[in-house]
């Protein structure tokens, strides 16, 4: 299957991923809104969301490519190498996981010193559930990355769906019963049964009889210690909510919720972008090494990034000024009131701008790792941590929560132009060149117009998207989106003719799946 197809495969199967994940955050503001419980769970559950994402998101940028590269080299031994693998690597998050997870229960009332005595007991809960989460959800990724690295993309996504799902189904069931811990419960619930399900699809590759290898611990070691710098370089998209927990805090009540609640909705329409892209990029870029095509290697990231930058950054143009009908859309219900969407809507465009350069720096870190540059990406990992701390803390102080956007901004921005130089230091004529720059030109001028058609249209549909009556603003806000969509790829295939976009458009109307395919 073509990286085109593939892509848009998997996009499509990550859009249904992401509806789902709407419906959870939509039931979740229903219920809970953006008041002191949803404060409760964020700063208990960040910690371990934060680790569990950092080492999830290592070992999808690292790990596929070992495996892709062992299979290579042990040819039949490798269900063997890969069976131990997995059981040493299962032990070792069993027992950081009890450790962790018993420093900080005891720690909590020591860190978070703001909350009551009641808060530390319902945070301490959510905090032991959220460290089972932690280990479920990791160990699950090790067989996420072996069913991509197999190429098969499609059971890795649906099985994501269970965490999501369960968490629906619990809250609405059990919110009565076991008031915001109920999140945690059914998010833990699904993982168990993602993992569950993960092991069973998996059997011809694992073997979970105990017997040990001894030849193949210097591979395993070595790629635990090599763990290390995907680790540090994973804090660049992990570390968010953890610094916006320490600094938002210090703004008042809700100024946390807000920015959780901009971050969901982000990842979730970010998905949808990046998703395909960056599944099927690994094993492709992964091939073009081990059989030394380097110019392949070059072409299709910068490829990829430029798509990504061009769909990412017109989105981010129509939602930024659709902000408040979209949060009303998808979030103002029973608590989650006009206050909130208000407060969301008007952090949103922020991120929304930071997403952009976040999304492309994604796939640049993948193309990095695939040609084993952890050390150099792990420093930029770190950067990242310094530079969104530090401008957090300032910002924040100076502009209140909007400092914290303009800090997500600034971050991102500075990051994109290092990875982008890091990536393209050996082959800088073929990203740096004047095709990029006539691409950004005309990239830039498509974005004033569908600004100014998104303002003008806004304007034009005023009364509606201010209506109480929801279908209006549903109505008039899906009109006012494919209208500037619509002008966007207009603009950019017809008369400015970007070539990317045409590609990728060409490539929609070329699209047909067949049996092999599929």
């Amino acid at each position: 299957m073509s990286l085109f197809k593939s892509s848009i495969l998997v996009s499509a199967l990550s859009l249904l991923i992401s509806i789902i994940s709407f419906g959870n955050q939509v039931v979740i503001a229903n219920f809970f809104g953006a008041g002191n419980d949803m404060d409760i769970y964020l700063l208990a559950s960040s910690i371990p969301i934060m680790i569990g994402g950092l080492i999830s998101s290592a070992l999808s940028y690292s790990l596929i490519p070992h495996i892709i590269a062992k299979e290579i080299s042990l040819g039949s031994n490798f269900k063997s190498y890969f069976s131990q693998f997995f059981k040493v690597n299962v032990v070792l998050l069993f027992l950081s996981t009890l450790l962790l997870g018993l420093v900080f229960y005891f720690l909590m009332p020591l860190i978070y010193t703001s909350l009551s005595k009641e808060g530390i007991i319902k945070a301490r809960l959510i905090g032991i559930i959220s460290w089972i989460n932690f280990f479920v959800s990791t160990s699950f990724s090790i067989l996420i990355c072996l069913l991509n690295a197999k190429k098969r993309f499609l059971i890795p996504l649906l099985l994501s769906m269970l965490p999501f799902v369960m968490s629906l189904l619990f809250t609405i069931v059990f919110y009565k019963y076991f008031g915001i811990v109920v999140i945690a419960i059914g998010l833990t619930f699904g993982t168990t049964m993602a993992l569950s399900i993960g092991i069973y699809k998996t059997k011809k590759d694992i073997d979970l009889k105990f017997y040990y290898h001894k030849v193949y611990n210097s591979e395993i070691v070595k790629f635990i210690k090599y763990l290390r710098f995907p680790i540090l370089a994973m804090l660049s998209f992990s570390i968010y909510q953890s610094i916006d927990a320490f600094w938002a805090t210090k703004l008042g009540t809700s100024a946390l919720s807000y920015l959780g609640y901009s971050q969901r909705i982000l990842i979730a329409m970010g998905s949808l972008v990046i998703v395909g892209p960056s599944i099927v990029l690994i094993p492709r870029l992964t091939e073009a090494i081990q059989e030394k095509r380097e110019l392949d290697y070059y072409k299709d990231t910068s490829l990829v990034i430029k798509l990504v930058l061009a769909l990412t950054s017109v989105f981010a143009v129509v939602v930024g000024v659709l902000s408040k009908p979209i949060v009303k859309i998808l979030l103002e219900r029973g608590s989650f009131n006009n206050i909130a969407t208000d407060g969301v809507s008007h952090i949103l465009p922020f991120m929304l701008t930071g997403m952009v350069f976040m999304l492309s720096v994604v796939v640049s870190f993948r193309a990095l790792f695939v040609r084993e540059m952890g050390f150099s990406v792990a420093i930029i990992g770190i950067y990242t941590v310094m530079l969104y701390f530090g401008l957090s803390g300032v910002l924040s102080s100076l502009f209140n929560i909007e400092g914290i956007g303009t800090a997500y901004i600034i971050t991102w921005v500075i990051i994109f132009f290092i990875t982008l130089k890091k990536l393209f230091l050996k082959q800088k004529n073929i990203f740096f060149n004047s095709e990029l720059f006539s691409f950004f030109w005309k990239q830039i001028i498509s974005l004033v117009v569908v600004f100014l058609t998104t303002y003008y249209l806004s304007y034009i549909f005023n009364d509606s998207l201010k209506s109480d009556q929801f279908y209006k603003v549903v109505l008039s806000t899906f009109t006012i989106a494919f209208l500037s969509f619509s002008s966007y790829f207009l603009l950019s295939i017809v008369i400015l003719k970007i070539k990317e976009i045409d590609y990728f458009f060409r490539k929609i109307l070329e699209l047909k799946f067949n049996k092999n395919d599929a």
